[in-house]
């Protein structure tokens, strides 16, 4: 597949609900990592594309999902965006 995602992460405004509820609800397996500003938590889907969570960074901001697709340059892909 050309151009793949290779990570999903969740910036979320409540990071232990988030944990509860995905965790539950698809059975993923979440790892604590500390972090410089924090913490950040991986998640392990066993089969596929794995993620993280982390507390929004931005106050007030709602919670979203951030997709990472891997391209081979990305110079070559912010030009062909523009």
């Amino acid at each position: 597949m050309a151009n793949p995602f290779v990570h999903i992460e969740l910036n979320t405004t409540d990071v232990n609900e988030a944990k509860l509820f995905y965790g539950k609800f698809f059975d993923w397996k979440l790892n604590d990592a500390p972090t410089s500003n924090g913490s950040y938590t991986m998640i392990d889907v066993g089969e596929g594309t794995g993620g993280g969570l982390m507390k929004h960074p931005i106050p007030g901001a709602p919670s979203s999902w951030l997709p990472y697709v891997k391209v081979d340059s990305v110079s070559e892909a912010t030009n062909k965006a523009k």
